[in-house]
């Protein structure tokens, strides 16, 4: 959309808004670089009904997808639900006013534990609170002792050069 919106122009957008998976740096910047907005990025899970981690306007930090909205608390944990230190990665607990209730479904006792959510996402929180999106929690790469995440090696890929090419190949087989 990105080329089509710096072809054609956009003059009534004013907001734009990514939610689900977390989305590459790159192709944030390839949109602001092509309309002039701020992508504002944001996680939630169906299961609880919202978004629970986002930012907007001067909050917005480059490869974070924010921080978590008012009513919301979240964090990182390790396989035991002990808190991950800041600067590590962790599978993302989330617990506020809204949660998951798979009624009468073994779902249940894996994505709800002590009254916290478990969407299953793996996340890294900075000193200032931005969390950034890793990859699915079951799709972590581990090499050499690091914790990669599948996004972390498309965005890589995004921005070499040749980069956007391998992108539409991928999505057009």
């Amino acid at each position: 959309m990105a080329p089509f919106a710096r072809q054609h122009g956009v003059p009534t957008l004013r907001n734009c808004v990514s939610a689900g998976e977390g989305l590459p740096d790159a192709t944030r910047q390839l949109w602001k670089q092509a309309t002039g907005i701020e992508m504002l990025d944001g996680i939630g899970a169906t299961e609880m009904f919202h978004i629970f981690i986002s930012s907007a306007g001067d909050e917005v930090r480059r490869g974070a997808i924010g921080k978590v909205v008012p009513g919301y608390t979240a964090k990182g944990v390790d396989d035991d639900g002990t808190k991950s230190p800041r600067g590590t990665v962790g599978k993302l607990a989330v617990i506020g006013p809204t949660g998951c209730r798979y009624l009468d479904d073994a779902r249940q006792a894996n994505y709800v534990k002590a009254g916290w959510n478990y969407p299953g996402d793996a996340f890294m929180q900075d000193a200032d609170g931005y969390f950034f999106y890793q990859a699915r929690a079951d799709d972590m790469i581990i090499t050499a002792g690091y914790n990669v995440g599948g996004p972390e090696v498309e965005d890589a890929l995004l921005k070499a050069p040749g980069g956007r090419r391998v992108r539409r190949d991928r999505q057009t087989g």
